[in-house]
C-alpha cells in the first residue's frame, strides 16, 4: 500500500473580538473554503473578486462535481465516478484526472507550473484548473447557505508573519465523507489545535488547512456552552498554583469541574499533600477522588461519614498506602469514620503513616489492639487517643511496639488509665516530647513525680484539670524540663502567683503559656511572667485576677513577640486594650469576651488593622 501524503494550505486571518468562538469558527471555514491558491509573490484578490472570478471562469464542469451540487453533497457510487471520469476523458482526452494529479499539493508545484488566477480566467483550455476552480465555487456556495456574512466582516491579512501573540488553529478534512463532528477542547498554551472532520466528500487524501488567529482582544464567553479560552486562562502555571493554594479544598474540588485547563491545574500534587475539611459531608466518591492524588496528610474534622462505606474507606487507604503519613479524624459523625474501624485499617493498609490522631471518634480497646497486631511495618511517632474509650492493657502493647520512635502520647480526657499505666509509659519513652494526661482523673503526685524525673527532653506538657497541682510539684518539673516550651495549666486550682515566678526563672524561653480558669492568678504573676518570659507568643488569662497593670506590664516588655493573648472575662478598661494593641505590632488574635469595657471596631483598626478581635463591638 502507497503511503499518502496529506497536504496542507496556510491563510492568514484576524477575527474581530465581538464575535463568539462558533461566529469565529464559521468565519474561518468560510475563509478557507474561499481562498484561492496564488503564485509567490502576488496579492491575494478581496473576497468578492475571488467570488467572481470562480464563477466567470467555470462555465463547465464535470458531471460528477453537478451531481453533488445537485444531491446536497449524497454519497454516489464508484461505478458512477468512474462512469463521470471516462466521459470527462471523452471530452478532454489530453487531461490527467488521475487523483494524484488533482490532489497534488499546491506547496509543492513549481512557480512555473501555478498561473496566476488573472490566466486561470483567461485560460479556457486548462480543465484541470477549472475543475479546482468549480470546487472552490461549490465550497462558496456551502458556506454562503449556512452563513451569512458581510464583506466587511472578512479581514483576510496578506501573506507574512503574524504578529507576536497568536494562536495556531489547525482544521483537518478527513478523507472520510459522512463522519459526525468532533471538538477537541482547546489548551491554553502557546499553540491551540481544533480538529474538524468535514462531512463532504474529498479526495482519497485530506486536506489539512492551517489558519491563525490574533488574540491580542481575547475571547468572550459563549452562553451556548462552547468551549472558550481566554486570556486569563494564558496565566502561568506558577500563578495559578499560588492563586489555588490559597482556595479551600471543598472548593478545590469545584474548580476541578470547570474546564480541562483548570482541572489539570487543580490536580496539582502540591495542592493536595496536605488535606483539610471541616464539617462537610463525605462519600466514597469524595474519597476515591482524594485517594487518588496521593495525599500526605489528612485532616477530617467535624465531618459527616454517614454515606461512606467500609468498602469506600478501604479503597481510599489502599490508594493512599504508600503517600499518607499522617492521618486526622477527629469529631466526626457516622459509623464510616468510627475510630476503630480507622485504627484496624490503617493497620492493615497503610506502610508509611508515622502519625494517627481519632481524638473523640469513639475508638476502643478493638481499635489499639488492631493497631498494634496488624501495623507491624509501622514506625508511629504520634498517637493521639484524646477521649476515647481505653484501658491500659491495650495502650501498654501499642507503646511497647513503638517505644523507640514515639515522641508524641496524647490521652486527654481517657479516665479509665491507671497512675501504673503511666508510670510505665514513662519509664519505656524517656525521649517523649510531648504528652497531654489532662483530665486523667486518677494521676497522682506520685505519678507527676516520676514523669519530671524520667522525662527531661519534654517540650510540650498538658495538665488541664488536674487537682494534685500545687506549687511543690511544679517547681520540680520546671526544674527537671528545663526545654518546656508550651504549658498548659488550665482549670487547676492550684496554680498561683508563685507558679508563674518559677516559669519565669527557670524556663524563660517559654512559647506558649495557658493558665485560663486559674482563679490564683493575679496581677503580681503576670509580672514576674512580663519580666521573665520577653519571648511568650501566645498568652491566655482567661476568667484570672489579672488587671490593667498586669495587660500594660505585657505591652510594654512582650510587645515583640505577643502574637495571641486571650483576656476574656478580666477585668480591664478599653484604654489598656487599646494600648496593648497598639504596642504590640504582632498581636493577631485577641480575646476579651466578657470584658465590661470595650473599645469600639473603629478604635480598634485605627491603632492596629491586622489584629483580629473577638468580639467586635
Amino acid at each position: 500500500m502507497t503511503k499518502t501524503t496529506t497536504p496542507s494550505l496556510t491563510a492568514h486571518l484576524t477575527l474581530p473580538s465581538d464575535l463568539t468562538v462558533y461566529e469565529q469558527y464559521q468565519l474561518c471555514v468560510h475563509h478557507l473554503q474561499t481562498s484561492q491558491p496564488v503564485k509567490s509573490g502576488c496579492f491575494k484578490q478581496s473576497p468578492e473578486k475571488q467570488r467572481k472570478t470562480s464563477e466567470d471562469t467555470c462555465p463547465i464542469t464535470n458531471n460528477e462535481t453537478d451531481r453533488h451540487l445537485n444531491t446536497g453533497g449524497q454519497k454516489f457510487t464508484a461505478a458512477e465516478a468512474a462512469e463521470e471520469r471516462r466521459s470527462v476523458r471523452s471530452n478532454a482526452p489530453n487531461l490527467d484526472l488521475s487523483e494524484e494529479a488533482i490532489n497534488t499539493p499546491t506547496d509543492n508545484l513549481k512557480s512555473d507550473d501555478v498561473a496566476p488566477a488573472e490566466e486561470s480566467a483567461a485560460n479556457p483550455d486548462s480543465l484541470q484548473e477549472k475543475v479546482r476552480c468549480c470546487l472552490a465555487s461549490r465550497g462558496h456556495q456551502r458556506a454562503a447557505k449556512g452563513q451569512k456574512k458581510t464583506a466587511d466582516t472578512q479581514s483576510p491579512s496578506s501573506a507574512g508573519i503574524l504578529p507576536r501573540g497568536s494562536i495556531n488553529y489547525t482544521k483537518k478534512v478527513d478523507s472520510q465523507p459522512h463522519r459526525k463532528k468532533t471538538h477537541t477542547s482547546l489548551r491554553p498554551t502557546k499553540g491551540y489545535t481544533l480538529c474538524v472532520n468535514n462531512p463532504r466528500p474529498t479526495s482519497a487524501e485530506g486536506t489539512a488547512v492551517q489558519v491563525k488567529v490574533d488574540i491580542n482582544k481575547g475571547f468572550k464567553f459563549n452562553p451556548a456552552g462552547v468551549p472558550v479560552s481566554d486570556r486569563w486562562l494564558c496565566l502561568p502555571d506558577e500563578v495559578w498554583l499560588s492563586i489555588l493554594s490559597l482556595v479551600s479544598h471543598r472548593d478545590l474540588c469545584r474548580v476541578l469541574q470547570v474546564c480541562h485547563r483548570l482541572h489539570t491545574l487543580a490536580t496539582d500534587h502540591t495542592l493536595w499533600k496536605n488535606l483539610r475539611m471541616e464539617n462537610s459531608t463525605l462519600t466514597d466518591r469524595w474519597l476515591l477522588c482524594v485517594g487518588r492524588r496521593r495525599p500526605r496528610s489528612l485532616c477530617l474534622y467535624s465531618c459527616s461519614s454517614w454515606s461512606v462505606t467500609s468498602c469506600g474507606l478501604e479503597m481510599f487507604l489502599f490508594l493512599c498506602r504508600n503517600s499518607l503519613e499522617e492521618l486526622k479524624v477527629t469529631s466526626c459523625t457516622g459509623p464510616g469514620l468510627h475510630g476503630d474501624r480507622m485504627l484496624s485499617l490503617i493497620g492493615q493498609l497503610c506502610n508509611c503513616v508515622t502519625s494517627v490522631d481519632v481524638s473523640w471518634s469513639g475508638a476502643t480497646d478493638t481499635g489499639v489492639k488492631s493497631l498494634s497486631v496488624c501495623g507491624t511495618r509501622l514506625k508511629l511517632k504520634s498517637v493521639v487517643l484524646n477521649g476515647c474509650h481505653i484501658t491500659e492493657v491495650p495502650l501498654k502493647e501499642l507503646v511497647i511496639k513503638h517505644k523507640e520512635s514515639l515522641c508524641r502520647l496524647e490521652v486527654f480526657g481517657c479516665q479509665f488509665l491507671t497512675p501504673s499505666c503511666l508510670q510505665n509509659i514513662y519509664e519505656m519513652c524517656p525521649h517523649l516530647q510531648h504528652l497531654n494526661i489532662g483530665r486523667v482523673p486518677k494521676v497522682n503526685i506520685r505519678c507527676l513525680t516520676l514523669m519530671t524525673t524520667q522525662l527531661k527532653c519534654l517540650i510540650s506538657l498538658n495538665l488541664t484539670g488536674l487537682q494534685v497541682l500545687d506549687d511543690s510539684s511544679v517547681e520540680t518539673l520546671l526544674q527537671n524540663c528545663v526545654k518546656l516550651q508550651n504549658l498548659t495549666f488550665s482549670s487547676c486550682p492550684g496554680v498561683t502567683d508563685l507558679i508563674l515566678h518559677n516559669i519565669s526563672k527557670y524556663t524563660p524561653r517559654i512559647r506558649s503559656l495557658d493558665v485560663s480558669g486559674c482563679k490564683a492568678v493575679t496581677d503580681a504573676g503576670v509580672q514576674s511572667l512580663a519580666l521573665g518570659c520577653q519571648q511568650l507568643q501566645q498568652l491566655d488569662l482567661t476568667s484570672t485576677g489579672t488587671g490593667n497593670r498586669g495587660v500594660s506590664l505585657l505591652a510594654n516588655h512582650c510587645s515583640e513577640y505577643l502574637q495571641t493573648v486571650k483576656l476574656s472575662f478580666c477585668h480591664i478598661t478599653a484604654e489598656t486594650i487599646l494600648k496593648l494593641c497598639r504596642d504590640c505590632k504582632r498581636l493577631k488574635v485577641l480575646h476579651i469576651y466578657g470584658c465590661a469595657h470595650l473599645p469600639t471596631e473603629a478604635e480598634i483598626r485605627e491603632v492596629n488593622s491586622t489584629v483580629k478581635v473577638h468580639p467586635l463591638t
